[in-house]
C-alpha cells in the first residue's frame, strides 16, 4: 500500500489539487494520505475534503492527519512539501523593508525582493523537514538539490556538473517540464512541443546534457498519457 504524506496540507489548493491528481491514477487503487499542517481548523477541513474526494473516486485510499509531522512521517513512501512561512506578521516586511528605500514590490512573487525574503525566511524550515525524512535516503537530496544547474551558478550548494545527485537533475527536468505544461491562474500551460524547445534550449547550462538526451527519446503523446495518469 502506497503511503503519501503531504506537509502544509492546510493550504486548499495545493492539497486538493494533490489528492485529486493521485486518485487519478489508475494504478493507484489504495493507500493512505497522511496530512499534515499546523494549524488544527484548516487541516481538519482538508482531512474531511480529502475523504469527500475519495468516496467520489470509490477508491480505497484512507486519510490520517496529525498537526505533528513526526508522528506520521516514518513509512511514508512519498513526502511532499507545500509549505511556506508565510502571514501577515512575517509578510508585512516584504513590503515594508524594500519600501524604505523606494522599491514598491509584489510580495506574491518568488522574484525580486519578496522572493528572496520568502526564501530566507522558509529555507530553514525546509531543512528540518529534510532532517526528519533523512530515512529516505536520496531521495531527501533530490528536495535539496534540484535548483542546482549543470554549470554551477544554482543554489544552494552552487553545485556543478556530476556533483549533482543524478536523482535531483532528472527531476529538475521533469519539474520544469511539469511547471511550463501546467495552468496557472496568470497563463496557459504550454505545449508539450514548445515546453521541450524551451527546456533544450537550456542543455549543458541549467540541465545535465545526457539527461536532456534521455528526455528527447520520450514521446510528446507518453508525456500527455503520465498527465492524464493512462501511462
Amino acid at each position: 500500500m502506497t503511503t503519501i504524506t503531504l506537509i502544509g496540507a492546510g493550504s486548499a489548493e495545493f492539497a486538493a489539487e494533490l489528492v485529486t491528481d493521485f486518485l487519478s491514477v489508475d494504478a493507484l487503487p489504495e493507500g493512505e494520505f497522511r496530512l499534515v499542517d499546523i494549524d488544527p481548523v484548516r487541516l481538519d477541513l482538508a482531512c474531511r475534503f480529502a475523504e469527500h474526494l475519495i468516496e467520489r473516486t470509490g477508491k480505497g485510499w484512507t486519510v490520517r492527519a496529525d498537526v505533528d509531522r513526526t508522528a506520521v512521517l516514518p513509512g511514508s513512501d512519498v513526502v511532499i512539501n507545500t509549505i511556506e512561512v508565510a502571514g501577515m506578521r512575517n509578510v508585512r516586511h516584504d513590503y515594508d523593508i524594500p519600501m524604505r528605500y523606494g522599491v514598491d514590490q509584489c510580495i506574491g512573487d518568488t522574484i525580486g525582493p519578496g522572493g528572496l525574503f520568502k526564501a530566507f525566511r522558509t529555507i530553514p524550515a525546509w531543512l528540518e523537514i529534510l532532517r526528519d525524512i533523512d530515512f529516505l535516503g536520496e531521495g531527501k537530496l533530490v528536495v535539496r538539490h534540484h535548483h542546482e544547474r549543470w554549470d554551477g551558478t544554482g543554489y544552494p550548494d552552487q553545485l556543478a556538473r556530476d556533483d549533482i545527485p543524478l536523482a535531483a537533475r532528472v527531476f529538475a527536468v521533469a519539474d520544469t517540464l511539469d511547471a511550463l505544461t501546467t495552468d496557472r491562474p496568470y497563463r496557459r500551460g504550454t505545449r508539450f512541443a514548445r515546453a521541450r524547445v524551451e527546456i533544450r534550449e537550456h542543455a549543458g547550462s541549467q540541465f545535465d546534457p545526457d539527461v536532456i538526451a534521455a528526455f528527447d527519446t520520450i514521446s510528446d503523446d507518453t508525456f500527455a498519457a503520465l498527465r492524464e495518469g493512462n501511462a
